[in-house]
This record gives C-alpha cells, structure tokens and sequence, in this order.
C-alpha cells in the first residue's frame, strides 16, 4: 500500500503529458507548413515595404506584422502537442525564427533559417507514407 500511495502519483505526472499529446495528420501539417510559409515571404518582404531604419516605419510594419505573430503562435501552441518528436521540434524552431523573421528588423537570416526548418519538415515528413490503419 505504501508503495502505491508513491507510485500513483508519480505514474499521474508521467502519464499527463502523453494523455496531451495528439497526433499530428499530414494534412494539418501540410496546412501549418503552407501557412508558415506565406508568412515567411511577408517577414522577408518587411526591409522593402518598410523604412525600419525609422520610427514610423517600424510602427507600420509592427501592426501589420501582429495578425501574422498570433497565426504563428497558434501554430506554435498546436505544434506543443505532436507525438511525432520531428515534426514538433522542426515547426517549433521554425515558429521561433519565424517571429523574429516578422519581427520589423533585417533579420533575413532567421526568415531563411525558417525556410530552411519548412523545407526539412515537408522532405522528411511529408514525404512517408502514413502508416496503413490497423484492420480489425
């Protein structure tokens, strides 16, 4: 008994995060992958839409670029709960570069970095086959 008064709530705190997972479809990351993309070429177009050496350039990029970090956080918060380790890890760093890719600066080595990350993901992931159902 005493054992199980130490067990249970050590296999609850192990067992949380994996009851939170979900897993990820091809077409849903065939969706965020698409979506982070069109996002990127905005962040990648900032430095000649904007002056963002001035003020009131950076202000004007900033609200525009506000819708694009919430989609790329929303994005992020889905991606926290993937089973399949390659895709969370690979579309959370390329979420990662992506806010500092719209973030109004001259970050064009986060907006390719981010490319980079999209591209691993739809070669390695996108690619395979899923697997066959279990038939019953």
């Amino acid at each position: 008994m005493k054992r199980l008064s130490i067990l249970l709530p050590l296999l609850v705190t192990l067992s949380a995060p994996v009851a939170y997972a979900t897993e990820a479809s091809k077409d849903q990351v065939r969706a965020q992958v698409s979506t982070l993309t069109e996002l990127r070429q905005q962040g990648s177009s900032q430095p000649e839409r904007y002056a963002l050496d001035q003020p009131e350039g950076v202000e004007a990029c900033r609200s525009e670029a506000a819708p694009a970090l919430a989609q790329v956080q929303a994005i992020q918060d889905q991606v926290v709960g993937y089973e399949h380790l390659g895709y969370r890890i690979n579309l959370t760093l390329a979420s990662q570069a992506l806010k500092e890719c719209l973030g109004c600066s001259d970050a064009t080595a986060s907006c390719d970095n981010a490319q980079s990350l999209l591209d691993r993901v739809s070669q390695q992931f996108l690619s395979k086959p899923e697997p066959a159902a279990a038939t019953p």
